[in-house]
């Protein structure tokens, strides 16, 4: 089913994929997937909520450290195989950069424009934005 976030996405898209119920269908996955990305993100950065309890053993750490990071590895492979399900542009095929930190976008898509500098488009939990600024492959 569509999402809010989902159409959003579709629309920011369709100049470059057109806008089917295909593609918006995608966009509302992707945009789940990043809600995702972006709370185990703020889990990893801040600790599970039971750190300060006497339960806290280092293997007990160790656990759900290694719980957060299977959790983020099969939530970014999904994102990356539903953004290579694209279809490629007339510059090229859309790319995703995902990164960690809470405080940015978990998921960039970068759209090829040509002559110009690519769109980019960041997904965090409760935001698409468009133009975000991408160069190289790298925010500013």
């Amino acid at each position: 089913m569509a999402t809010k976030k989902g159409k959003e996405l579709a629309g920011i898209l369709a100049e470059f994929l057109g806008y089917t119920p295909a593609i918006t269908e995608t966009c509302s996955l992707i945009a789940r997937h990043a809600a995702t990305l972006d709370r185990l993100a703020v889990e990893e950065c801040n600790g599970p909520a039971w750190v300060d309890s006497p339960h806290a053993t280092p293997e007990r750490l160790d656990k759900w450290g290694l719980e957060i990071a299977a959790k983020w590895d099969r939530t970014a492979a999904r994102v990356k195989a539903l953004v290579d399900s694209f279809p490629a542009t007339d510059h090229g095929p859309i790319r995703a950069i995902l990164g960690g930190d809470p405080r940015g976008y978990v998921v960039l898509l970068v759209v090829p424009r040509g002559d110009r500098y690519p769109l980019g488009v960041g997904l965090t939990a409760d935001s698409v934005d468009r133009g975000v600024h991408v160069r190289d492959g790298v925010t500013a």
